[in-house]
């Protein structure tokens, strides 16, 4: 368990008055880059785990990390996160950047790899082949002290949306660690917040979390509609959108930013909304990425929304493309299903981008879901907890549900609905599974049975 302070800083030069401080305590500077992996059908994210093979380009020492995270959680600025790390060749790691393939071939070598094909493939490597695609990655510019017993890193973070300056402190002891950089901080007039994502929790989001400074006051929000969804959302979202550009502001409910090569879903016989879209120019395949959005608008506005924005630079493929390119969804090319859907592996030219069946080209997934059932959601961090706000579509009507995935429910239950009584939101105890309404054909009946 790595377990570590971490405090924002608001600006550049917070940033640069904070190293002219720690300068006598410099101890050595790393220039990272961070990348991220995921299963083609989200086999790591939707345990809450990553892998991330971090280049440390530090001449003439080069060398290269493979870590394995799970499980994290970050509150009150102190974050705790499940990892495990070893180092493999330089080269290597550059081999399966390029080829995220390249990856399923160091199940025998690798300890770390050995426990992604245990923990999340069930053992089964394919042949070689975890079928791991890259998610993307960033830059990580960090200056490392050595300060009153403890080892500071304070980092500079290049994302290609922004950039994030923040102080890094892991410790046996966080409350104390922290207690010390805050009175020094204070001391020096240096601004700065507790953190309230992961980096990687904000590559993923496509945008930097809203700047608040420590102990400004308590934060307000209004409901946005009446129903209480929306409700829930404005309470529970941590982050703004600071940039109202339709770029930035992602209203189309989707984020695009980290991927090379993305599969959206599609349906048969529903027109030209419904294809799947893929931008030009790309090697690795990768996953589409509902983005949060606090917008009462419908769902297929956003799309609409989202198809206005992205067509310019994608490539479209029709229903009966996507039929060739795997095989007419068939047997062979099945991978996984879940509630809302099938996961097939695909395979397109990799000069032209057209549909094959040649098993040496360029692989994609494709996830096809039941009939006109969609899902919107939202993850939030809140005390300890990883808490999912659903706007779930059927064809028959819309529900609206909350779910928490934890080892003491009845504890996290009872907190959720103490927050939830506080702010005045209605809710009832869920009766049926999404799949289970779905085969039912029609919404549970209502019932309010809190007071």
């Amino acid at each position: 368990m790595e377990v570590e302070v971490k405090l924002r800083l608001p600006d550049s030069n917070t940033y640069k008055t904070l190293t002219s401080l720690l300068a006598p305590f410099h101890v050595r500077t790393h220039n990272q880059h961070n990348n991220f992996f995921d299963g083609a059908a989200g086999e790591l994210s939707g345990r809450r785990a990553v892998l991330r093979i971090r280049f440390y380009n530090d001449q003439p020492a080069r060398k290269c990390i493979i870590c394995l995270k799970a499980k994290a959680v970050l509150i009150n600025g102190v974050s705790r996160v499940e990892e495990d790390e070893e180092e493999i060749d330089f080269s290597i790691g550059e081999e399966c950047l390029a080829n995220p393939n390249r990856l399923g071939g160091l199940v025998e070598s690798c300890r770390i790899m050995k426990r992604v094909k245990d923990e999340f493939f069930g053992g089964n490597d394919n042949n070689g082949e975890l079928g791991l695609v890259c998610l993307g990655g960033f830059k990580n510019l960090r200056n490392v002290y050595e300060w009153k017993g403890l080892v500071i890193e304070v980092d500079e973070t290049s994302f290609e949306f922004g950039t994030l300056y923040e102080i890094e402190c892991e410790s046996s002891e966080p409350e104390k660690a922290k207690e010390l950089i805050e009175e020094f901080l204070k001391e020096n007039g240096v601004g700065y917040s507790d953190s309230v994502a992961s980096k990687f929790a904000i590559f993923r989001a496509g945008k930097l979390p809203l700047w608040q400074m420590r102990d400004s006051g308590t934060r307000r929000f209004v409901a946005t509609s009446n129903k209480s969804w929306f409700f829930i959302h404005a309470l529970l979202e941590l982050p703004d959108k600071s940039n109202h550009s339709e770029e930035a502001s992602g209203i189309m409910g989707f984020t695009w930013k980290m991927h090379k090569y993305i599969v959206s879903t599609t349906k048969p016989n529903s027109g030209p909304r419904n294809l799947l879209c893929a931008p030009k120019m790309v090697e690795s395949p990768l996953i589409l990425e509902q983005s949060r959005t606090s917008s009462p608008q419908s769902l297929n506005y956003k799309i609409e929304q989202h198809e206005k924005l992205v067509t310019r630079d994608i490539k479209m493929f029709t229903y009966d493309e996507l039929k060739l390119a795997t095989r007419n969804f068939g047997n062979d090319a099945f991978l996984v299903e879940g509630s809302y859907g099938k996961v097939y592996k695909g395979w397109l030219n990799k000069t032209t981008y057209s549909p094959c069946k040649d098993d040496a080209e360029l692989p994609i997934a494709v996830k096809k879901l039941h009939r006109y059932t969609l899902n919107l959601r939202n993850v939030y961090e809140w005390k300890g907890l990883v808490i999912e706000v659903d706007e779930t579509s059927f064809e028959f009507g819309s529900l609206y549900e909350i779910e928490c995935e934890s080892s003491e429910p009845e504890k996290a239950k009872e907190l959720i609905e103490e927050f939830l009584k506080e702010n005045g939101v209605g809710y009832s105890d869920s009766v049926a599974s999404k799949f289970a309404i779905f085969r039912s054909g029609k919404l549970p009946l209502w019932h309010r049975d809190r007071g």
